[in-house]
């Protein structure tokens, strides 16, 4: 009897030792991966170049490694912006876009193998400040605007609203509040033909253009070549596009931020003039103070169209003997277009200056 429980005793020892959920290599993983977060390099205003190394797996395999990033302390791979680069030890690297503007950020690497999440130490920084305010501007009847330096251009960062030249000359035609409501002309700006705007003076596509107009004492109309190198400059200098299917494109970053339906919500989210009527796709995010506003328009026979839907603002350079180039943003595009109208039609304005 002794003899067979012996040897149960041995038997089942080997049973035991044979089966997989017995044997060491198959214990509870209770080490970690060790991972560094590397320093933060070429931040721009929406972009920024991330990193980590995950110099030990732990006691199994991470089969995930990258950055978690917030505007809060700690980020988590559970609740924040999180961004993957493969899996197993050694360095990566990565680019973060559709970063905010002049925003604090909190950012650690992190690796994950069977027993956790492990986090590297936690970095900050800043994105750029893009929006750069000028020294603002007064008209001849009082009015204040604010201006904004965009490249080596000082620009209005409001619709003018000047009831006179800058010589105290009353404006007596080709200037107009929208569908007749001076409220609108607060909100919106005034509307104004091509030929008051230039003061009757002739075309010009100088940079900056030759000719004063509407403008303020030291201002002038923008000419064609004017408004290009805006847009040239924001282009190249921040990798932007002008496409008409891009929520980023140019024309939503030039958009003033009231909306309705605004997704950022809050003050954005508005119904209030002035604003841009909703789109789904499309939405201001002014990135650079020009805060553009839709003023619509005023048509040859007396209608006023567009109004929260449509800002178009003249340029000083005409393409025919009754046409002239004007500026154009629309609430479904995400572009900043061209197009060639008629003298007499109403729009908006904005002048310019160069500054050092």
């Amino acid at each position: 009897m002794k003899h067979r429980i012996i040897a149960i005793i041995i038997f089942a020892g080997l049973i035991n030792s044979l089966m997989p959920g017995c044997s060491k290599e198959n214990e509870k993983h209770t080490e970690l991966p060790s991972v560094i977060t590397r320093p933060i390099s070429n931040i721009t205003w929406t972009k920024a170049k991330v990193g980590g190394n995950v110099y030990n797996e732990g006691d199994s395999p991470v089969t995930d490694r990258g950055v978690v990033w917030s505007t809060s302390p700690n980020p988590t791979v559970f609740a924040d912006d999180k961004m993957s680069r493969g899996k197993g030890a050694g360095e990566f690297t990565m680019t973060l876009f559709n970063l905010q503007p002049y925003t604090l950020y909190f950012l650690r690497a992190y690796a994950i193998n069977s027993a956790g999440v492990a986090y590297g130490k936690e970095f900050t920084f800043s994105t750029e400040v893009v929006k750069k305010p000028g020294e603002g501007i007064t008209d001849i009847d009082g009015n204040k605007y604010k201006t904004v330096i965009i490249g080596r251009q000082e620009w209005m960062a409001e619709n003018l609203r000047a009831t006179r030249y800058s010589d105290g000359t009353p404006i007596e035609s080709g200037i107009w509040d929208y569908n007749y409501d001076p409220a609108n002309s607060e909100n919106y700006g005034k509307l104004y033909s091509w030929y008051t705007a230039m003061n009757s003076a002739s075309s010009s596509n100088n940079n900056p253009s030759s000719f004063q107009g509407v403008c303020p004492v030291g201002w002038v109309l923008p000419g064609y070549s004017a408004w290009e190198e805006m847009i040239n400059y924001l282009m190249n200098e921040y990798d932007l596009t002008n496409s008409s299917d891009d929520p980023e494109g140019l024309g939503n970053i030039l958009k003033a931020t009231r909306q309705v339906g605004h997704p950022w919500g809050g003050e954005y989210d508005t119904n209030e003039h002035p604003r841009w009527d909703q789109n789904d796709l499309h939405y201001g995010t002014d990135v650079f103070g020009f805060s553009a506003l839709p003023g619509g328009f005023r048509n040859s026979t007396g209608d006023y169209l567009y109004l929260g839907l449509r800002g178009s603002w003249w340029s000083a350079s005409e393409t025919t003997s009754s046409n002239a180039w004007r500026m154009h943003l629309r609430e479904d595009f995400g572009s900043f277009d061209y197009y060639s109208s008629r003298k007499n039609l109403g729009y908006s304005v904005r002048c310019v200056r160069n500054v050092e």
